[in-house]
């Protein structure tokens, strides 16, 4: 483990610690996208459940295709199966 402090003093031109909050910040940047787009998919797919329910073919698809670009690795289902 690096040490940044010396007699109670930051060193300021210590790499270490700079490259450490560099990662944490892209982790959590990760993170808040992530959860953007599971918000989005979910309001994709809760839009085109209810189009499907009211044979709205047309906004069904296309809320569907928004879910699968928000999310490409999620499966709700099988969304081919709810066009039958």
């Amino acid at each position: 483990m690096h040490k940044i402090f010396t007699k109670k003093r930051l060193k300021p031109n210590e790499a270490y610690p700079k490259e450490q909050i560099k990662k944490i910040e892209q982790i959590l940047s990760g993170i808040a996208d992530q959860k953007a787009n599971k918000k989005a998919y979910k309001s994709a797919i809760a839009k085109g459940d209810r189009a499907f329910k009211k044979e709205d073919w047309e906004e069904a698809k296309e809320a569907y295709f928004a879910a699968l670009k928000a999310q490409p690795e999620e499966t709700y289902g099988n969304l081919s199966e709810r066009a039958h």
